[in-house]
């Protein structure tokens, strides 16, 4: 009888050592493998990543630009003047904080949040950009759309110069309004891929430039005349010294 209650003693213990066994396990699988949630007010696209060096991305916010990060941007796209069009900051020996540019109208198009693209054309006076594909990041009414372009001197003799530049455009854009507040553009050398007239900016140099009554109204068209205002590549004196 003895025996028996031994025997039935040593399967109970065992019973009870599989068991706990068997829910620390489970605990351990859960601290493991949490469910972590994507968090969609953070990150830059991977394009702007893998051409901008963090270095001008501190640059940038050094002049005063906010960079909006995220995977979730408002929609922006349409037709918007910048005007007055104005210098904030620079960093280099430059025209004095105040000086007024060429009234900027914007273009946005053919935007995809998943891809985090965007198209960008702009118009300064008679020179007009191409439409590029660009990139764009953040949230809320929060946005940033980053333009990474080579452009060619092409005023005066030389038309061969070529040289590396981050565009970036950041404002506000709240649903159900259809201008953008705040509007702010800053320009950054990257890098001199061809240089003989020391005309643009040096790698590194940038300007803030913003739409100065804050409010940058939509517009039913970009160009005046489409058989005039065609493309021609050039760039606006804002990438000049």
């Amino acid at each position: 009888m003895k025996n028996k209650n031994k025997i039935r003693l040593l399967i109970a213990m065992v019973a009870i050592i599989f068991a706990a066994a068997t829910t620390s396990c489970k605990k351990n699988d859960a601290v493991i493998t949490p469910n972590t949630p994507i968090d969609s007010t953070i990150g830059l696209p991977q394009a702007v990543i893998n051409q901008v060096p963090d270095s001008i991305i501190q640059k940038l916010k050094d002049l005063g630009m906010p960079i909006n990060e995220g995977i979730a941007p408002p929609n922006v796209e349409g037709i918007y003047l910048g005007s007055p069009w104005k210098l904030v900051a620079s960093n280099f020996d430059d025209f004095e904080v105040g000086h007024l540019f060429t009234d900027l109208k914007v273009k946005f198009t053919n935007q995809n949040n998943l891809k985090q693209e965007i198209n960008v054309q702009s118009k300064t006076g008679s020179t007009i950009s191409d439409d590029v594909s660009s990139y764009i990041s953040g949230h809320d009414s929060l946005f940033s759309i980053f333009v990474i372009t080579n452009n060619n001197k092409l005023n005066g003799s030389d038309t061969t110069d070529i040289q590396q530049f981050v565009r970036v455009f950041s404002g506000v854009k709240v649903s159900g309004e259809s201008s953008i507040k705040n509007l702010r553009s800053a320009l950054m050398s990257l890098k001199e891929i061809k240089n003989t007239t020391n005309a643009f900016l040096k790698a590194g140099q940038g300007r803030l430039i913003f739409d100065s009554d804050f409010v940058s109204d939509d517009q039913t068209t970009f160009r005046t005349n489409q058989a005039s205002w065609t493309s021609n590549g050039m760039v606006s004196n804002e990438f000049f010294k």
